[in-house]
């Protein structure tokens, strides 16, 4: 989220509050109505580059995603890579990220992966996969700590572009 923000001040607008609603979506809210409306109009190249699309925010206006930490368990050593943390996590969502200590194996009792999920509930899910010389059980398990807890200032001269 800071390089979200970081992004704003690169480009003289550090007048612009950006903070995260939830998974990919973003508030950028702006000293005024008339400074967001000229944004949206001219919408620099740059802000095509970070982000999907821009407008106004509407009462009713909500994420359709969040950002999950899950934590994989009972993976067997030979499969500790991130082919497999991929497809451990589309199957709920798309991976953000494999946080860094699972990638250079610092802790092998279980995996932790960054997910884009639109399921609305915790993420609590035993599974059984086959790898190339047998079946095995993982667990896969939503850990609440790591998410933010986000709210939206509800003010009209405020943006909701999806990253």
């Amino acid at each position: 989220m800071e390089s979200v923000q970081y992004v704003w001040k690169l480009h003289d607008r550090s007048d612009v509050k950006v903070s995260e609603l939830s998974g990919n979506t973003v508030l950028a809210c702006f000293p005024s109505e008339a400074s967001m409306r000229q944004f949206i109009q001219e919408a620099p190249d740059w802000v095509r580059i970070w982000f999907s699309s821009l407008k106004p925010w509407e009462k009713g206006d909500h994420a359709k995603n969040r950002r999950a930490w899950l934590c994989i368990r009972g993976i067997p050593l030979h499969a500790w890579c991130n082919e497999f943390f991929q497809i451990v996590g589309s199957l709920f969502g798309d991976l953000v990220r494999v946080d860094p200590a699972t990638e250079q194996r610092h802790r092998l009792d279980g995996a932790w992966i960054e997910v884009l999920t639109s399921q609305g509930g915790t993420i609590e899910k035993d599974l059984e996969v086959v790898i190339a010389d047998g079946r095995y059980s993982i667990s896969v398990v939503e850990f609440q700590g790591l998410t933010d807890d986000c709210t939206a200032d509800s003010g009209r001269n405020s943006l909701v572009p999806e990253v």
